[in-house]
């Protein structure tokens, strides 16, 4: 087998990122005979234009809201939509089967005394039953 040559970069191909997507589902199928994953976005739009302001994205898998990739909420929409979006993810993860999640923030905001920014998480998690095929 020929060596393989790793790269990084800031520009991922359309391909490459479908092709690292449908290895790990291949795996995780493989691994735990589950085959649900699926992609999974609430979005908030403008009444008058229908026009995509804000929202959530992410995906569910293994019986589990296993990814929120974005989340964004408009400055304009105040501070409730944030919740509401979060909600409507979750009510909708428990539509599809899903048992657990996890949400990972990190909230920027400026210090008094430096023009820089600094971060504040939270991790938030709910195990309630293990992966089948799984150890705990």
């Amino acid at each position: 087998m020929n060596e393989l040559a790793i790269s990084v970069t800031d520009l991922v191909e359309p391909e490459a990122s479908a092709l690292i997507s449908a290895g790990l589902d291949e795996f995780n199928i493989e691994a735990t005979g589950i085959a649900d994953r699926r992609p999974l976005a609430v979005l908030v739009r403008d009444p008058e234009t229908d026009r995509v302001v804000g929202g959530l994205t992410g995906r569910t898998s293994l019986g589990c809201c296993s990814s929120i990739s974005s989340i964004y909420r408009p400055s304009s929409a105040g501070r409730a939509i944030g919740g509401e979006v979060l909600k409507q993810a979750e009510e909708e993860a428990r539509r599809r089967g899903c048992r657990t999640g996890m949400l990972y923030t990190i909230q920027l905001r400026r210090p008094a005394s430096t023009s820089g920014t600094v971060g504040r998480s939270r991790v938030r998690w709910r195990a309630t039953r293990p992966v089948p095929g799984r150890s705990s």
